[in-house]
């Protein structure tokens, strides 16, 4: 997976283009770790709209407990997906486990929620 970074103002920026394996997750979840905690942002937008379908139901669990494990509050993280694939799965896997995170079809609904509590 094709992967880089923007550091905003507001949030660290990800953009991410390619096949959505386990690998390319644990991978993309490790670099946010470390690009987040170098540049002291808490938090992090992914563009995910140029990565395909995961492979099964199971990819989309294991990539939401890995955030939940990694990427813990108080930082957000929020996914911009292709609506027509989110099913929230990889969500709640995360949320369920003490994750803030949300995946959503817009790039101004994911900046509104991860931003909404620095107003």
């Amino acid at each position: 997976m094709d992967t880089t970074f923007a550091q905003e103002s507001t949030h660290l920026a990800v953009t991410c283009r390619g096949e959505w394996t386990h690998a390319s997750v644990v991978a993309l979840v490790e670099s946010i770790v470390e690009m987040a905690a170098s540049s002291g942002h808490k938090r992090i937008l992914v563009d995910w709209l140029e990565v395909s379908a995961p492979h099964s139901e199971f990819d989309r669990f294991q990539g939401g407990a890995l955030v939940a494990e990694l990427i813990r509050p108080p930082r957000k993280l929020a996914v911009v997906y292709r609506s027509e694939l989110i099913n929230k799965f990889a969500e709640n896997a995360a949320v369920n486990r003490g994750a803030d995170m949300l995946v959503c079809g817009t790039r101004d609904e994911a900046l509104n929620w991860l931003l909404a509590d620095d107003a």
